[in-house]
């Protein structure tokens, strides 16, 4: 009981965190000017190829009952991102709260508020994840479904459905982070329009305006520079292989079928941060969902390497400051956040 009124506590805690950041740091985040934006328009020039229905939904939400604030606008997205995501956890690691605190630190800023769309449509699709598990495909892909009508890009989960959860190959996902590399080299933008030219609307549009950004802006722009050796990628490879390493070890057996669709989910991380290096903008678009394996996998690699309960809370307490310094790295210092 104690330590479910401690774990009720700390949630509280993040909560109340959640809404000093809302306040403090929606001005500084780099989409708000975006965002802000679209609560100015009329519902007859909301634009569904450049936005999707749930998020204009929610636009509207705010313009009749909040006066047309972005706070209410950020408000929202970050509650339901951060509550969805938490629900998700609690149902896949086997240390639900440290994944949550991970996420927080880790994914939070940027799901909660700078890609708040995104952000949400993440969200939805970890909670749905129990029914790839389950084999109820008519929940799942009634799950995915919501999530694109949040964020296009959520189209690409749909074969996530037909992931093997019972086991994992373990020679050849050694070698994915190979493939990418190699991959990387196929996928030039020649290719993408080419792939484009073939998608369904409004796919195709998007798509589309990715490489035409790339095309006439270069890395001129942020979301085209992309720099694939650095401390996110080296941090994503070394867990990856960690996590190879220890399925077969795991002592959490309830959830290991969890464990094998998050160690699979973080090689479509690694597939398409390098894969589509060309594109950044994409590569950053898919890398999103799929980052959202890390607090899960990390949380069932110290349960799986070490028993003793003290030497377990150290290494908790190790990567809880080490993500706590990669969040540092890749919101403050890289300025997505312009606080400094």
């Amino acid at each position: 009981m104690e330590i479910r009124t401690f774990r009720y506590g700390l949630f509280m805690i993040l909560m109340i965190i959640i809404i000093i950041e809302v306040v403090l740091l929606v001005p500084l985040s780099p989409d708000y000017e975006n965002y802000s934006s679209t609560l100015t328009l009329a519902p007859s020039e909301y634009n569904f190829v450049s936005m999707e229905p749930a998020y204009w939904l929610i636009v509207y939400i705010v313009q009749q009952f909040f006066n047309s604030q972005p706070f209410a606008l950020y408000f929202i997205f970050s509650i339901l991102t951060f509550m969805i995501a938490s629900i998700a956890y609690d149902d896949s690691s086997p240390y639900p709260f440290f994944s949550i605190l991970l996420f927080f630190l880790l994914l939070y800023p940027n799901h909660g508020l700078i890609q708040i769309r995104q952000g949400l449509a993440c969200s939805i699709w970890l909670y749905s994840l129990k029914y790839v598990v389950n084999g109820d495909w008519k929940k799942y892909f009634l799950f995915v479904s919501l999530a694109v009508l949040f964020h296009y890009s959520s189209i690409i989960l749909y074969f996530i459905y037909f992931i093997d959860s019972k086991k994992i190959n373990k020679p050849v996902y050694l070698l994915m982070p190979l493939v990418a590399v190699l991959l990387s080299y196929i996928i030039s933008l020649d290719f993408l329009d080419s792939v484009a030219k073939i998608l369904p609307f409004p796919f195709n549009i998007k798509l589309m305006s990715y490489i035409s950004s790339m095309e006439i802006e270069g890395q001129s722009s942020r979301v085209n520079r992309i720099n694939v050796v650095n401390l996110v990628s080296v941090t994503m490879i070394a867990l990856y292989y960690i996590s190879l390493l220890m399925v077969s070890v795991s002592k959490v057996r309830k959830l290991k079928e969890y464990y094998i669709i998050h160690v699979k989910l973080l090689t479509f991380a690694i597939l398409s941060f390098i894969a589509l290096r060309n594109l950044p903008v994409l590569s950053f678009r898919l890398n999103v969902f799929f980052q959202c394996s890390i607090p899960v996998i990390v949380s069932f690699v110290i349960s799986s390497i070490v028993r003793e309960k003290e030497l377990r809370v150290s290494l908790f307490a190790l990567s809880l400051l080490y993500f706590s310094f990669l969040s540092w790295n890749i919101y403050i210092r890289h300025e997505l956040f312009k606080i400094l």
